[in-house]
């Protein structure tokens, strides 16, 4: 976010969480991408069966943390190869998809799971790119995914877009503005 000319902090308290602040500079009259409308009912587990695939150990540590530091738990794999066998397992909400990654790729892992025959559950698919050309991002919405992320991903984003999901799978209460 230095990049931005912004900066994180973060607040953490044993037993009840951690909160994170994220503050950017952007330009007069742009909007921001999410905006925070959701937060679940209660703060017992949650409900979401999230997939990490992603090829590089840090990266993948980052996010299975990060998720874990908002109470959510994931699991992950390395290739799109693995992602399609974990499809075939258990039922996921959410693939975060690493786009470049060995053996089979991100897109054409997402391209097999959309054209799953009818009836097949579809999880939500959001592609995790180092990469933040238009053309990239045209290709990943193409291939099927739902939504677009760039690294280093900003945990805020994820927290939102997780709520959100789970605002869509179980009723949460919207807060007063």
């Amino acid at each position: 976010s230095r990049m931005l000319g912004g900066e994180i902090e973060v607040e953490s308290e044993e037993g009840k969480g951690s909160t994170f602040h994220c503050f950017i500079i952007v330009e007069k009259g742009k909007a921001l991408p999410y905006a925070f409308e959701y937060l679940p009912k209660d703060n017992t587990a949650t409900t979401l069966q999230i997939l990490v695939a992603e090829d590089n150990l840090l990266n993948r540590k980052l996010i299975l943390t990060g998720l874990k530091n908002i109470g959510y738990q994931a699991d992950s794999v390395t290739n799109g190869y693995e992602v399609l066998e974990a499809c075939e397992k258990k039922t996921y909400d959410l693939i975060f998809m690493d786009v470049q990654m060995p053996e089979m790729d991100g897109l054409e892992a997402t391209k097999l799971l959309v054209n799953r025959p009818n009836g097949v559950h579809r999880p939500c698919i959001v592609a995790l790119t180092a990469n933040a050309f238009p053309e990239d991002k045209s290709a990943a919405l193409q291939a099927g995914m739902d939504d677009y992320l760039v690294k280093p991903v900003k945990l805020e984003l994820i927290q939102q877009l997780l709520y959100k999901l789970e605002y869509e799978k179980k009723h949460c209460e919207v807060l007063e503005k």
